[in-house]
């Protein structure tokens, strides 16, 4: 499905920003300490569940967002199985959007990796809008705006894109928004998206970021991890296909 090929692709792009960590005879980096700080159903809500592996989607078949992920060397990911820990969640009613997806990687290097980073926001600036139809006749078309702010707790560096826009076929039109967020923090490189199928997804976005990174940090400095809270209880899962068919949208406050 979408979403797994667009997870795919965000976790090569974090991937960017750590490609230079384990080369020539560098010593891979165990990833295995960074696995308690990712997030789990209960910091998003009862409405969520995690995601299973889809096997269907392992011809990496999809759609072809153009300048979206065009990173050149950078956006190829890495095939070392070194890579960290990574988690897909997604909602339990249909169409089971919105997805979140986290990843975690230790570079080994956070100088190395601050170098990257700035790469990767260069290369990613100057994309504005996407336009294109994929293979099954789909057409999408995003608006994209990059943001290098660095508001996520603890970062030192950070990059946000967000794109909203529609995706078309057969004359029906959906809204679709998602965004994605990579922060560094030292030499531990987090992506966190948030993908839906709605007209704005920021604010659950910011959500998702800010209790990501704040287990990182409290994992980092060695102090006890937050008490995991479901920070999108109150998001409206559902709403706007619930629309689209006629009906209401859920109150938000039923909607988990």
């Amino acid at each position: 499905m979408l979403r797994r090929r667009l997870a795919q692709a965000l976790i090569g792009l974090a991937l960017a920003a750590s490609s230079a960590a384990c080369s020539g005879d560098d010593r891979p980096v165990d990833q295995a300490w960074l696995e308690p700080a990712l997030l789990a159903v209960d910091d998003l809500g009862p409405a969520f569940e995690v995601a299973p592996d889809d096997a269907e989607d392992t011809d990496g078949a999809g759609p072809d967002f153009g300048c979206l992920f065009d990173l050149g060397p950078f956006g190829a990911g890495d095939d070392s199985g070194d890579d960290g820990p990574e988690i897909e969640f997604r909602a339990t009613e249909e169409p089971q959007m919105p997805s979140v997806v986290e990843s975690l990687t230790d570079t080994g290097d956070g100088e190395r990796a601050a170098h990257v980073f700035d790469k990767v926001i260069e290369l990613t600036e100057d994309c504005a809008r996407v336009d294109t139809t994929d293979g099954d006749g789909m057409r999408w078309q995003f608006d994209v705006a990059n943001d290098d702010e660095t508001w996520a707790p603890g970062a030192d560096q950070q990059l946000t894109i967000s794109a909203t826009g529609t995706a078309t076929a057969k004359g029906i039109e959906l809204p679709i928004s998602f965004a994605v967020t990579m922060v560094r923090r030292d030499d531990v490189v987090l992506m966190a998206m948030f993908f839906d199928m709605s007209k704005d997804v920021s604010t659950a976005h910011r959500q998702v970021v800010t209790a990501a990174c704040e287990r990182l940090n409290a994992l980092i400095e060695g102090d006890p991890l937050p008490d995991r809270r479901p920070v999108l209880a109150d998001y409206p899962v559902g709403a706007t296909l619930r629309e689209l068919l006629g009906g209401q949208a859920p109150d938000p406050a039923q909607a988990a």
